[in-house]
């Protein structure tokens, strides 16, 4: 409850299947370090979205050991057993990118598809099975030190510049992930700049759709992504050039009471 409550939205999450016996395991890395059934993860996710039906997840998945048809196939199984299935977003054509429409989370809300799914496979049997680099473009990720993310940001890595979706990758791995190195880098007014610095290195500026960090609790990330998303509201209202963008955002988006996130849709 604590993440949800936090204001994370958009979730990166493992799926692995290391022993053909069993069911897949969602875990990064190293799964003794901590894992849990897949099922009983979208469990949690459902009964979020259940209790809340005007809050849009998204979950970018990356598939690790096993084969990945069996991960796969578990995964749209999991869907469904979990109650999921209605709630997804689908597209028209889940084999290509092209003729999409994002809709605005105000839609979304309205017909009650409320959880996208992109993945590093896609293009399942399932329309709502996304392909990750079909959609999305982001920046490197492989970074061992703060001092390596204070250059210019690079914003391009993974995905097809024309992408419509950008997400900007923002922890240290140095080389594996720590709550010490998380605290040098996900705090304001670093984290804020790098991730504008990110939208506006792209040619033409964009607007940052996911911010990923890691041990997301030791962090600014909630005002940075309300920061970011109240200049792209203003830059809008004020019709400073930013191409048009249908604007639905419900009640709970007033004064005092915005949306938070790490991850937001326009």
């Amino acid at each position: 409850d604590a993440l949800w409550e936090g204001g994370v939205r958009g979730l990166m999450l493992d799926i692995v299947k290391p022993d053909k016996t069993k069911p897949s395991m969602l875990c990064h890395v190293e799964c003794a370090l901590g894992s849990m059934p897949l099922l009983s993860g979208m469990v949690i996710i459902a009964d979020f979205l259940t209790r809340n039906p005007r809050e849009v997840v998204t979950i970018i998945w990356e598939f690790g050991k096993g084969e990945r048809k069996v991960m796969q196939e578990e995964l749209e199984a999991a869907v469904n057993a979990s109650g999921l299935s209605r709630k997804m977003f689908r597209a028209e054509n889940n084999k290509k990118s092209t003729g999409v429409r994002w809709p605005t989370l105000g839609e979304m809300v309205e017909k009650g598809t409320t959880l996208v799914s992109f993945s590093d496979v896609g293009r399942g049997s399932e329309r709502w099975d996304l392909h990750v680099w079909d959609h999305l473009t982001e920046t490197p990720y492989a970074f061992n030190s703060k001092a390596a993310m204070s250059v210019p940001c690079t914003s391009r890595n993974r995905g097809d510049p024309a992408n419509s979706l950008f997400l900007v990758n923002h922890f240290v791995t140095g080389p594996l992930p720590s709550p010490s190195l998380a605290t040098e880098v996900n705090y304001d007014p670093f984290l804020y700049d790098r991730a504008k610095d990110c939208a506006l290195r792209t040619d033409p500026p964009r607007r940052v759709n996911f911010l990923a960090v890691d041990f997301w609790s030791m962090s600014d990330l909630s005002t940075a992504v309300d920061a970011l998303n109240m200049e792209l509201l203003e830059s809008l209202l004020l019709g400073d050039g930013t191409r048009d963008i249908a604007l639905d955002l419900g009640p709970e988006y007033s004064s005092g009471n915005r949306r938070r996130g790490s991850s937001w849709w326009w």
